[in-house]
């Protein structure tokens, strides 16, 4: 079915266009967002299947965003929150400058959202499946904008830049040896790492089932994505049993994560990043506080120590609910059917209506424009 095309607001997002980013036409879809970025990313071939690929074992692992809707979007939004206090991660999004506005942050993650979204609804194997063809669109982003911003790099760098939309959807693991691709491409397992992280090595704190079948589902639809997405084998972090995958997250976790956000000299300037990115997103996640959101990640992984208590601060009173609602529902409530059905529901009308109602993500953008100006200008 298409969809309208209709602009969003109109001369609002001139200075949002300015800076490279394309406002989306609602309702929000995958051809949408090919017809508005057309001109920045070319068509790329079309995607091959690996040998290992089961369809029936896949369509089965797709079902696990229907029954942890809820618990895998939070899992993936604390991992881009946790990703920007990585130094090398930081320092891209800073120089290009597109992670400094509020309106921008907010539709780069909207778009994210409506891919991976169409990754675990759609039919990724299908090459007419507005899956595979979103799949092809973020490969031919990452490839125009590699190119351009590789041509400003300086002779003997490192020759692999990384786009500022497909950061968030891009996965390698470094566990694959020590030749020159695999120096290249370390630091992408860090985006790996944001999606499942933090489910493979605590799922009951993060309100996903313990069990083997389940975790392994959720890893086997990311490793064929992974493939999809351009990934050799011996670079994909969810390549190996369920043991190998969680040592290897364990691994990304305490040598680069936990290291950074306890570098207390330049982290201050990350967490205001980090920060904006839950302020978008707070305009249509009800309830979501920033402050509140990261002391539960500082509980869930370990990381409460006075240091962090500092960049933290006190919580206010919205924090503070926040944070025990947020401790309540995933840590008890949503191991129940009923309540899961609940919280999964209510996350997909807040994205239902972010994704189709031009009206709503109006009065977002107006907001978002009054607090740049008000704080970050």
């Amino acid at each position: 079915m298409a969809c309208p095309m209709s602009t969003v607001i109109g001369g609002s997002f001139e200075q949002f266009n300015r800076k490279g980013s394309k406002r989306p036409t609602y309702p929000v879809t995958v051809a949408s967002c090919q017809q508005t970025n057309a001109s920045t990313a070319p068509t790329a071939p079309a995607l091959s299947l690996p040998p290992w690929f089961d369809q029936a074992r896949f369509d089965q692992a797709r079902s696990i965003l229907s029954d942890h809707f809820m618990s895998i979007f939070l899992c993936h939004l604390s991992g881009l929150v946790l990703l920007v206090f990585i130094k090398s991660i930081y320092a891209t999004l800073a120089l290009s400058g597109k992670s400094r506005d509020l309106v921008s942050i907010f539709y780069r993650y909207l778009h994210t959202l409506m891919h991976v979204k169409l990754w675990y609804e759609g039919r990724v194997y299908e090459p007419a499946d507005d899956a595979h063809h979103s799949l092809l669109r973020v490969v031919g982003m990452h490839r125009s904008v590699a190119e351009l911003q590789n041509r400003h790099r300086k002779e003997g760098e490192d020759r692999l830049a990384l786009s500022q939309r497909d950061m968030a959807l891009t996965q390698v693991s470094p566990f694959g040896g020590g030749d020159s691709q695999g120096s290249k491409l370390t630091h992408l397992s860090y985006f790996q790492f944001a999606f499942i992280g933090l489910i493979v090595l605590h799922p009951e704190k993060m309100g996903f089932p313990v069990n083997e079948e389940a975790l392994g589902r959720l890893i086997y639809f990311w490793r064929v994505i992974g493939h999809l997405l351009g990934i050799e084998e011996r670079y994909n972090l969810c390549s190996g049993d369920l043991p190998t995958v969680r040592a290897n997250c364990a691994l990304i976790w305490e040598g680069k994560f936990r290291h950074r956000l306890q570098a207390e000299k330049w982290r201050k300037e990350a967490a205001e990043m980090s920060e904006q990115i839950v302020l978008s997103a707070s305009h249509y996640v009800w309830l979501l506080r920033y402050r509140g959101l990261l002391r539960f990640l500082f509980e869930v992984t370990g990381l409460t120590t006075s240091s962090n208590e500092a960049l933290i601060g006190r919580l206010n009173a919205a924090e503070t609910f926040f944070y025990q609602a947020l401790k309540l529902t995933v840590g008890t409530l949503v191991h129940y059917r009923i309540f899961a059905l609940f919280f999964n529901n209510l996350l997909r009308f807040a994205f239902y209506r972010v994704i189709t109602s031009k009206s709503f993500v109006s009065g977002i953008v107006r907001s978002l424009e009054g607090l740049q100006n008000r704080y970050y200008l």
